[in-house]
């Protein structure tokens, strides 16, 4: 099981999204993605996207345990921290199998307000900031 911390600093209606995907690109990637609707509810939805980088849920959440707080700052920006698990291998064809060695983290923070996180384009660079690292992860053997 891999643990997920995410935080970041967000407008009201800003969302953002960390998750994996073969090459570090934004087509076909598997992400857990924290938003707020155009009324304010905060949600978190696990998502892929495709080849146009389009958003699309994905049908069984595997965010497992998910949890978001926030703390308002002055300036009405809002320190979100969202933390979840995942399976290494969800046995989901749409979902990114975690293997030993690189892995390619990607991240999506954008702008809202959104109506609904299905057909949003994450490589939308008029409103969407994003980025890719690089980690290795190494088996544990006890």
């Amino acid at each position: 099981v891999a643990r997920i911390r995410v935080r970041a600093t967000l407008g009201p209606q800003d969302w953002v999204g960390v998750g994996f995907s073969d090459y570090g690109s934004l087509t076909r990637a598997d992400m857990c993605l924290l938003w707020r609707d155009w009324k304010g509810g905060t949600k978190l939805a696990d998502i892929n996207t495709d080849e146009d980088s389009l958003v699309v849920e994905d049908e069984n959440n595997d965010c497992i345990g998910a949890k978001w707080r926030k703390k308002v700052a002055a300036d009405g920006d809002e320190e979100v921290e969202y933390m979840y698990s995942r399976k290494l291998d969800t046995c989901d064809e749409m979902d990114y199998k975690i293997l030993e060695g690189t892995t390619h983290i990607v991240w999506a923070l954008g702008r809202g307000p959104l109506y609904g996180i299905a057909g949003v384009n994450i490589s939308d660079s008029a409103t969407v900031d994003t980025g890719m690292t690089r980690v290795r992860f190494l088996r544990c053997f006890s």
